[in-house]
């Protein structure tokens, strides 16, 4: 089968099988969306991965469960016989669903309401991480064995870090050799066009505490005891301005110039600010309302963000105390060249040269960033897959703006990775109401089935 009219009837063929099975699809993703999975509290990993193991297993995978130090069962699993090979990571853990008065369904209900999947993990990442397994069991059973192959590597951490994954990848260098990494990470936009994306930034997850006191103390001693609520709430603004610029003392020296190949890949048109302001009840965003300003600063600059704060009395009624200490948990998203280790060792010495040495800084979680350019060669089969999936030219993003394990996964073979996912620009990851399209779920997985045929048999694709 050499000729450009084969690969199309082949492909039409499993374009066809998926639509008139959709509607299993979207059954075993609702299965997989009722396990829990919340990682913060460990409720429901151990059968989510039985779960995923078992469909492995059904299509011809060869599967390992791997533990590494306290982690979380890892689920290695292989099919199909290369060159080329094709490693497809993904995670299955999820975030906590509080709160739970503003969700309009069960968080694992996973209700489909007016062609919406609705339930915690339905965007990140369980909904990519289906369609992929879908895609290649459905390659198999309709044209047939794979001559590639196929490597999938699952994890149940992603959400707190992946902080055990340096090591698997120090102690199963096997697992990570590949020629290529497609990671199910990314969204659509309204009319369902694709961003592809080739790197992502590095996070530094940071607590800072400050207690000064024995005990809470009576609030009228307010008049002469300085409090640890308000030292952290000083030592918090001297981090950042209030048009967002990091204002911790050098970091901006480590921050690369934009290049003209990276601002030239960004398209306007691409980023709606209109859209986000409606979605998400945004008054102003920061530094302009340019979209290619304002996608520069969100894929090139970093950034720095209060995930939460802790002190004191909250609860009904009066308490008048100052509080003994206080707690806030910061996120700094890394570009390259600012590792985490750096830049906590840039905040604490930011923070004894202001008199803030007795707040303590403890790095809770480190994630290197990590990117890798694919060939033109490459853009042009994922441009294919597009336009015959999607029936649209898909976006090339050459960072995402949010981070994952990427580098230790990546780096060590230096593989290309490609992101694409089936989350929407509404999909509210993180929060309440999260949900996908079932059209996006659908269309992804012919879109990952033309992938890898692109990638896997490039003769007989027509390429």
């Amino acid at each position: 089968m050499n000729s450009k009219r084969e690969a199309d009837k082949h492909m039409q063929q499993f374009y066809r099988y998926v639509e008139d099975h959709s509607a299993g699809y979207v059954q075993e993703l609702q299965s997989l969306l009722r396990e829990p999975s919340i990682i913060t509290n460990t409720i429901g990993m151990t059968s989510t991965a039985t779960l995923i193991e078992q469909i492995m297993l059904r299509m011809g995978c060869q599967v390992r469960q791997i533990t590494c130090g306290d982690s979380k069962p890892y689920l290695y699993g292989e099919v199909g016989s290369g060159p080329p090979t094709i490693l497809f990571y993904n995670h299955y853990d999820v975030q906590p669903v509080e709160p739970l008065n503003e969700w309009d369904f069960g968080p694992f209900s996973a209700e489909v309401h007016d062609g919406y999947v609705y339930a915690r993990g339905a965007a990140d990442n369980k909904g990519s991480l289906s369609a992929a397994l879908a895609a290649v069991e459905t390659y198999r059973k309709v044209i047939g064995d794979l001559p590639f192959r196929v490597k999938f590597l699952f994890e149940g951490e992603e959400e707190v870090g992946s902080y055990n994954m340096e090591r698997l990848a120090q102690t199963e260098k096997e697992l990570f050799q590949a020629d290529l990494c497609f990671w199910g990470s990314g969204v659509l936009d309204n009319s369902g066009h694709p961003y592809i994306s080739f790197g992502l930034k590095g996070m530094a997850y940071i607590e800072l505490r400050c207690s000064t006191l024995r005990s809470d103390i009576h609030s009228a001693m307010a008049a002469i005891v300085d409090s640890p609520v308000w030292r952290l709430l000083y030592a918090l603004t001297s981090l950042r301005d209030a048009r967002g610029t990091i204002t911790i003392d050098g970091l901006d020296t480590h921050v690369r110039p934009v290049s003209a190949e990276d601002r030239d890949r960004l398209v306007p048109s691409d980023f709606d600010p209109d859209y986000f302001r409606d979605l998400f009840g945004i008054k102003e965003f920061l530094h302009s309302n340019d979209p290619r300003e304002l996608m520069e600063r969100l894929f090139f600059h970093p950034s720095l963000n209060i995930c939460g704060i802790r002190a004191g009395y909250t609860k009904g009624g009066t308490k008048t105390i100052m509080p003994r200490e206080a707690w806030a948990n910061v996120d700094l998203r890394l570009v390259p060249d600012l590792t985490p280790e750096l830049v906590v060792n840039l905040l604490r010495t930011h923070l004894d040269t202001l008199g803030f040495g007795d707040v303590e800084l403890l790095l809770k979680c480190a994630i290197p960033g990590y990117r890798h350019q694919p060939s033109a060669d490459h853009l042009a089969r994922i441009r294919q897959a597009s336009l015959e999936t999607f029936h649209s030219e898909p976006s090339f993003l050459p960072m995402m703006a949010a981070s994952g394990p990427m580098y230790h996964v990546c780096a060590p073979n230096r593989l290309p990775v490609l992101s694409f996912g089936v989350a929407h620009q509404g999909s509210h990851i993180h929060a309440p109401n999260e949900n996908i399209r079932v059209h996006d779920f659908i269309q992804g997985i012919k879109f990952i089935g033309r992938v890898l045929d692109l990638f896997g048999c490039p003769n007989r694709s027509g390429i």
